[in-house]
């Protein structure tokens, strides 16, 4: 199921974009969605692949929800950040 959705989500945003490459970031990753996920990105930025991934939040010391307006806002002036320097 989560593979999934992230596949659904990176193809979502590559065309919300109009990008033809796409980047993967994640703190932490189970090792059996390395493969899939590098099958969808162009690069794929991980600090911490483990086995049988639960809970993401057992990882950190801080792990606060983002409402998903958050990360769309973000996500948004990240992308105008970045047409802003080429």
């Amino acid at each position: 199921m989560k593979r999934y959705r992230s596949r659904n989500s990176i193809k979502s945003w590559q065309k919300k974009l109009k990008s033809s490459s796409a980047a993967s970031n994640a703190l932490v990753v189970d090792q059996q969605l390395i493969a899939p996920l590098q099958g969808l990105c162009d690069q794929l930025i991980t600090l911490n692949v483990v086995s049988n991934l639960q809970a993401v939040g057992k990882y950190f010391e801080n792990f606060d929800q983002l409402a998903d307006a958050d990360v769309i806002n973000l996500l948004e002036e990240a992308k105008l950040s970045i047409h802003s320097r080429v």
